[in-house]
């Protein structure tokens, strides 16, 4: 997905970066060196406007090091994105506050929900849907955060359609059994937020 970092909102920024960390952990092993190497710049462009501070830049910029002269496998870059977020976590709730990790969560939930009902619509596997996809407490707790500023502030048009698609979920999930087309309108619902990104 090609993500523009180039948002005010702080908000909109955090799911942004998240559906942007989604896609470099998802991708580990068959995006190109160059792909890897872009999506870590954005990452760059989106803590820094979060706040994070030093380490987490410096983390990146290692991590950018390694890739291009080859000397890191996808198994240990996995391993450092886990270490990164270890970090990431304690540091930018200190730098920036306690709602940016879960707008960044959410992003990068959006968009693996996105990815694996995708796969399930293409592969008919609707079967497996309940397990991969039936949260409603993850739904519950990204909802809390997405809608933490109440009628305080006008959400961005991004946070506020993250907001319905999130309401959408949780009915959804809540069912006892998903159907084909609930499958569906996950795909859908969320292939319509991440295109606003």
């Amino acid at each position: 997905r090609n993500i523009v970092m180039d948002v005010e909102d702080k908000d909109n920024m955090a799911v942004r970066t998240g559906v942007v960390l989604a896609d470099l952990v998802l991708t580990v092993k068959t995006a190109s060196k160059e792909s890897k190497l872009e999506r870590l710049e954005k990452l760059k462009v989106g803590f820094n406007a979060l706040g994070a501070g030093d380490d987490i830049q410096a983390t990146i910029q290692d991590l950018g090091t390694q890739i291009k002269n080859d000397a890191i496998n996808e198994d240990d870059l996995l391993k450092e994105m886990d270490e990164l977020s270890g970090v990431m976590v304690s540091e930018l709730e200190y730098e920036a506050g306690e709602w940016v990790v879960p707008l960044i969560q959410a992003g990068s939930w959006l968009e693996g929900a996105n990815l694996v009902s995708a796969a399930i619509v293409k592969e008919e596997k609707f079967d497996v849907a309940g397990q991969l996809l039936k949260q409603p407490r993850v739904v519950e707790y990204f909802l809390k955060y997405v809608e933490r500023e109440g009628n305080s502030k006008a959400p961005d048009q991004v946070v506020a359609k993250l907001t319905e698609v999130l309401n959408s979920l949780k009915k959804i999930a809540e069912k006892p059994t998903m159907s084909a087309e609930d499958v569906k309108e996950i795909n859908s619902s969320t292939s319509e937020v991440l295109s606003m990104l």
